[in-house]
């Protein structure tokens, strides 16, 4: 065998190689597989009052898709004799032409937010998504949903309003621990 032919095999095994590589796919929302799993918790914030919470995150069509279902109630409080129930469904996805992790929340209260996973703020531990769009809430509001990673077990969450012209403050948050 000529040198020649030597190199070209050992090229074409790199090449057939490299392109293994290049061409792997990956889950694209591998990073909030950490989410996987049923929470239950304590919330606060909304009027002062506190909730007890339940979460659930896992993946839908072939792994496509995480679903996100959460219950919150609050505890009585003044005129509110009964309490409150909120609500809420969510769907995380993968934008291939922006290369984002898109979330869609809908809740029980009417409001539809579409938040995008911010980057160049968010961190292994801390995720941060915005709202590019929200539909039944104040005209140039903005949203901002924040998970932090606390351990395997535990998550925090926080959710912040932004009113026109102003700064982010928090509506509300969450402590979560993961059901065995």
């Amino acid at each position: 065998m000529s040198i020649l032919n030597k190199r070209n095999i050992v090229l074409l095994i790199c090449l057939l190689s490299f392109s293994g590589v290049s061409f792997a796919q990956g889950n694209p929302l591998e990073q909030l597989n950490f989410l996987i799993g049923d929470w239950m918790g304590t919330g606060s914030g909304y009027g002062d009052t506190k909730s007890k919470v339940e979460v659930s995150f896992y993946y839908i069509m072939q792994g496509k898709f995480i679903e996100m279902d959460a219950e919150s109630r609050f505890a009585p409080k003044g005129k509110n004799n009964k309490g409150q129930f909120h609500q809420e469904k969510g769907f995380f996805s993968y934008d291939k032409d922006r290369k984002l992790i898109i979330y869609r929340q809908f809740s029980n209260d009417g409001y539809v937010n579409q938040y995008y996973l911010n980057d160049t703020i968010s961190t292994a531990h801390t995720l941060v998504f915005d709202t590019e769009r929200t539909e039944n809430f104040v005209p140039d509001g903005k949203a901002r949903w924040i998970i932090q990673k606390e351990g395997d077990q535990h998550l925090s969450t926080s959710f912040n309003v932004a009113f026109p012209e102003q700064d982010f403050v928090n509506f509300g948050s969450q402590e979560l621990i993961k059901n065995p």
